[in-house]
């Protein structure tokens, strides 16, 4: 089992929990800067038993010697508790958990961008009307500005971040 040193984990809250301004931070009054109380290792037993799969190491060293949840990031870490018979997160938003993919195994074991198989953004001549272009109005000799006249005004070079006015390799 992976484990990590959790020790100084009190330490660390308490003094975060004392700072300046502790009591505005975000979510901070949903866990007040405590963890509840580490899973005993029967208990730990029992989740992944329930569960059907071993939590990561990590995890697992977090939930005995650190706390079974509370502070966090945002609103803290759902809490681990027994209800029912039955061991699951609790708290705003742990019931987006489902327990049945649980033990699948993570898709993502590379690095990976989220964006990748969504379509392009479109490009602005596609766009149905002139309300909210960004692209100047060129008249023609007959007062109308048809999608070849029009030229790209964006402000910077997406390519290599130089303004558009000086990028000549990439904008055109």
């Amino acid at each position: 089992m992976t484990s990590a040193d959790w020790s100084d984990v009190p330490e660390r809250l308490a003094r975060l929990a004392a700072a300046p301004g502790a009591r505005e931070v975000f979510g901070a009054a949903s866990h007040s800067w405590r963890l509840e109380p580490p899973l005993r290792a029967g208990e730990l037993a029992e989740v992944e038993a329930q569960l059907g799969l071993e939590l990561p190491g990590e995890y697992r060293s977090f939930l005995l010697e650190a706390g079974r949840g509370g502070a966090g990031p945002a609103y803290g870490l759902f809490p681990m508790r027994r209800l029912d018979g039955l061991w699951q997160w609790e708290g705003d938003g742990a019931d987006l958990t489902d327990r049945s993919t649980l033990g699948r195994p993570f898709p993502h074991v590379e690095p990976f961008n989220p964006a990748d198989g969504l379509p392009d953004p479109p490009d602005e001549d596609d766009y149905s009307s002139e309300e909210g272009s960004t692209r100047p109005r060129t008249p023609t000799g007959n007062g109308t500005t048809p999608s070849s006249s029009r030229r790209s005004t964006r402000s910077a070079c997406c390519t290599c971040v130089t303004s558009a006015a000086r990028c000549g390799k990439h904008l055109s």
